[in-house]
């Protein structure tokens, strides 16, 4: 009973050593992805409203040149227009290098952790293979000898000679 309680101990820890901190480095590698993708999202969502925001200019623009006497405030306009145009440009820059970044480290991530994810797990399954060999042999010694303790009427063991012949304990 005591070999089975150290094979198992040492079997958590063999787990814990070959499976467990390569998973941890898995989750922290998805959460870091999770989080560029994020950004990405937020940069297309910038991208978006800058487009928005010309197309709103664009007809605000074209409402003011069809009215005389707003000479002014069409200039205006089409200046702020011209920000706006400069800003979707700098927010569509923003947005294709954010994305090729992360398709980038996507595609390597797919391309090294695949790889290391079919090793560990081999190895993990490696590991519960020897794992139960042990406790196999460990077991194949122990059922004998549980299979020659003898029981009184009381269930408790009766200690056995080494001919098989219940011995007399004396009290």
């Amino acid at each position: 009973a005591d070999r089975l309680s150290v094979l198992s101990a040492e079997q958590a820890d063999k787990e814990s050593s070959q499976f467990d901190e390569p998973l941890q480095d898995y989750i922290k590698t998805i959460h870091a992805v999770k989080l560029a993708l994020q950004r990405r999202h937020e940069k297309r969502l910038t991208f978006s409203t800058c487009l928005s925001e010309v197309e709103t200019k664009n007809q605000q623009l074209a409402k003011l040149r069809s009215q005389i006497g707003s000479e002014a405030k069409a200039y205006s306009t089409e200046m702020s227009l011209r920000r706006a145009q400069e800003a979707t440009e700098a927010a569509k820059e923003d947005f294709a290098t954010v994305s090729q970044r992360v398709l980038r480290e996507v595609d390597r991530f797919k391309r090294e952790k695949a790889e290391d994810m079919r090793r560990a797990v081999l190895d993990y399954i490696n590991l519960q293979v020897e794992y139960n060999k042990r406790m196999e042999e460990v077991w194949a010694a122990l059922i004998p000898k549980l299979e020659s303790v003898q029981l009184d009427s009381n269930s408790n063991a009766i200690p056995v000679a080494p001919d098989g012949q219940p011995q007399q304990v004396w009290a």
